[in-house]
């Protein structure tokens, strides 16, 4: 290395190894593990949009409670049932139509809101 060139090249390259810094190893990401990342929030919104849609269902098992605690009052002499359980029954069967009520009309915010999150976390692609 006695040819004034090379120590020309070496002494212009030296100035850009020193600032450039150590070299860093590139760990390769499998395209499943990006997926996933971006997927929880997707599965948070759409879990959400599940849970709003499940609850009609069973507020409108609930309001069967009513006419079953009525049959429940009406035979408390016989074993095993009691007027207490009646009572309950009918309470939560009065006030069961005011929430499947309240959860239908919610349902469409609910779903606007929930698919709006979806399409901001990049579960859903948005143009």
């Amino acid at each position: 290395m006695n040819h004034p060139l090379a120590w020309g090249v070496v002494s212009a390259l030296l100035p850009l190894l020193l600032v450039a810094g150590p070299a860093r190893a590139v760990v390769p990401v499998a395209p499943q593990a990006v997926a996933m990342v971006a997927a929880t929030p997707a599965v948070k919104e759409t879990t959400g949009l599940a849970k709003d849609v499940a609850a009609i269902p069973l507020d409108v098992i609930d309001v069967l409670r009513l006419p079953l605690g009525i049959l429940q009052v009406v035979a408390c002499p016989l074993p095993e049932i009691s007027a207490a359980d009646g009572c309950h029954n009918i309470g939560k069967g009065v006030v069961a139509p005011f929430f499947l009520v309240f959860d239908i009309l919610k349902l469409p915010y609910e779903t606007v809101h929930h698919l709006g999150g979806l399409a901001e976390s990049g579960g859903l692609p948005v143009k």
